[in-house]
């Protein structure tokens, strides 16, 4: 008896010491944990114990609540109370976070400071997938043997891995692209500058950022596309440039959309909601409307230091060149080094040269190629440029409506492009922009900015645009100051890059006759521009893997669906890619 009642005591003792133990690590923990973070970081440590194997019994939070329930402050955090309960979706927003130790994922409500992890938000908030009817199956699956599908390490684009938003484009126009027209009741903008929507206005238009509902109908699912709208500001230049723009932009539109070209999706007549736009300023309630490029102008990513930026390294996967080592020279010293940036510069080059063999060859002039109209696709390697801004474009043969241009940029000719050959003026211009990417002495702080501007508008003329007696007056100079000793020596190096060198001097040529066409440049840039250009040409949108080349990473024979892309084998025994369309009778395929 005695036995036990010792060992009953023992027993009381040992669970009330238990229970105060738990009870104050509870306790510690409430008072150390007053971020999110940390109670994500509680959540997961609970979650874990309460998922273990029925072996050990898990600890629930509030277990403890009717043995000993602590006082409650109003003062206290929400998530601190032990009465707390979740409020309903309406009561907060809901952010998304990632745990930095673990790489999970959770969400914070900004209302009521609760934080659950991915599984648990999803299972409290996230709605249950539409249940998708099955596609019919096909009596019988048309074969043949003039197309393949891609094997091995074909790797499918990155177009179609993300072609939701192409699919709801394609889905919102009927007939030609060129004439479609906009419903404005569908589009979700805040027109009124300080609303929340990014309003901009430039020299001659505004341009407002939103979305578009692209459904048929309204039981059909949401399909919101991101969406650019410009309108001309109040001024008779400014709306007959606009007009000109948007003639352009559905030229444009009528061939499908050309690569490396912002899509533009059609008109808007804004009547209908003309009260909801600002009440001064805007000189026409007809819009234009784009796909929202989803990335920074190529300025954005000029280092002002001089050197790369690695998102910009990143999506044109270029490293930084090796820099050149100088033999002794009036302006620069014996092994001195120039840290020019050779391969960046010819990948920009070429990749804004390659839309505009498409603009050229639609006889389309942009007249403003600069870094503020090149957008950068962050991570898209296949087709990392998107060319905007036509106001001030012109097509072959026509006059220029006002005498705009930016003179850093420009050609000698500017503003109106020669008669002969006016695709001469976009590639002085390209000249110009390879030129600063290649040299940081051209973008290097205010110091990089000015000596541009003094390069371009200054030295330039004064040689007669003379490239070659411009590039050898700098290098032979013998008293140069320190600020142009740099500058000298990233001209030498250049210079010791013969078809680099080269083919800036002829883009830069004073005579627009002189200047190689885009295509030309392309070739002289390498082999691998070249099959970029060839495969440029296959009219299939941008379906066409970077990496792709002719007789490789193909198969013959096999069954096809609509939709899927293909190789075909033209009648020369080349091959192309293709997308099918439709499957007829007898086994033929309707590829574009």
């Amino acid at each position: 008896g005695v036995a036990m009642h010792i060992a009953t005591t023992a027993l009381l003792v040992s669970t009330w010491a238990a229970t105060l133990c738990v009870t104050s690590a509870f306790s510690t923990v409430g008072q150390v944990m007053p971020t999110a973070l940390q109670k994500a970081a509680l959540s997961r440590h609970i979650r874990s114990s309460a998922c273990r194997t029925s072996s050990a019994t898990g600890l629930r939070m509030g277990f403890l609540d009717n043995i000993f329930k602590p006082k409650v402050s109003s003062e206290d955090p929400v998530w601190m109370q032990r009465d707390f309960k979740a409020n309903a979706r309406k009561d907060g927003a809901w952010e998304e976070f990632v745990d930095d130790a673990s790489g999970e994922k959770y969400y914070f409500n900004t209302a009521t400071q609760e934080t659950l992890w991915e599984a648990e938000y999803a299972a409290q908030y996230l709605p249950d997938p539409e249940p998708v009817a099955a596609a019919p199956t096909p009596a019988s699956t048309p074969k043949t043997e003039t197309v393949g599908r891609g094997l091995g390490g074909f790797a499918m684009p990155a177009f179609m891995q993300k072609a939701a938003s192409s699919m709801a484009v394609a889905s919102m126009t009927v007939g030609s692209r060129s004439n479609v027209q906009l419903d404005a009741e569908k589009f979700n903008v805040m027109w009124r500058q300080g609303s929340g929507f990014q309003l901009q206005k430039g020299g001659f238009g505004f341009v407002f950022t939103g979305t578009y509902d692209a459904r048929e109908n309204e039981s059909a699912a949401r399909k919101d596309l991101k969406i650019v709208v410009k309108l001309p500001i109040d001024d008779k230049d400014a709306i007959a440039a606009f007009n000109s723009e948007r003639v352009i932009n559905q030229q444009i539109a009528s061939y499908g959309g050309l690569k490396g070209v912002a899509d533009f999706l059609g008109t808007v007549d804004l009547t209908p909601i003309r009260q909801q736009l600002p009440t001064t300023g805007i000189g026409s309630l007809q819009g234009l409307v784009w796909m929202q490029v989803q990335g920074k102008t190529l300025d954005n990513f000029f280092d002002r230091g001089g050197g790369m930026s690695p998102v910009l390294a990143t999506t044109l996967s270029v490293k930084n060149s090796p820099p050149v080592k100088l033999g002794a020279s009036p302006s620069t010293k014996l092994g001195q080094l120039a840290y020019i940036k050779t391969d960046l510069c010819k990948r920009v080059m070429g990749e804004a040269l390659l839309p505009l063999v498409l603009l050229h060859e639609k006889g389309i002039i942009h007249r403003d190629m600069k870094p503020q109209n090149i957008m950068l696709v962050e991570n898209d390697k296949v087709s990392p440029f998107r060319v905007i801004d036509f106001g001030s474009a012109i097509t072959k043969g026509s006059r220029i409506l006002m005498d705009d241009f930016t003179e850093i940029y420009a050609p000698p000719e500017a503003p109106t492009p020669d008669g002969r050959r006016p695709d001469a003026y976009d590639i002085y211009t390209i000249g110009i922009i390879g030129l600063r990417v290649l040299m940081p002495s051209l973008v290097a702080g205010e110091m990089g900015v000015q000596t541009f501007g003094a390069v371009t508008c200054e030295e330039f003329p004064d040689k007669d645009y003379n490239f070659r007696a411009w590039a050898e007056g700098r290098t032979n100079d013998p008293s140069p100051t320190y600020a142009q000793m740099v500058i000298n020596a990233e001209i030498k190096g250049l210079m010791y890059n013969e078809p680099l060198y080269n083919l800036l001097a002829d883009m830069l040529d004073r005579n627009p006759s002189n200047r190689p066409t885009a295509k030309e440049c392309l070739a002289r840039l390498g082999e691998e521009w070249v099959a970029r250009d060839a495969a440029m040409q296959f009219n299939v949108g941008t379906l066409i893997p970077a990496d792709w080349q002719e007789g490789q990473q193909f198969g013959y024979g096999g069954t096809f669906g609509a939709g899927e892309t293909v190789v075909i084998r033209r009648s020369d025994g080349s091959l192309k890619f293709g997308v099918i369309k439709a499957l007829g009778t007898r086994g033929l395929c309707d590829v574009s």
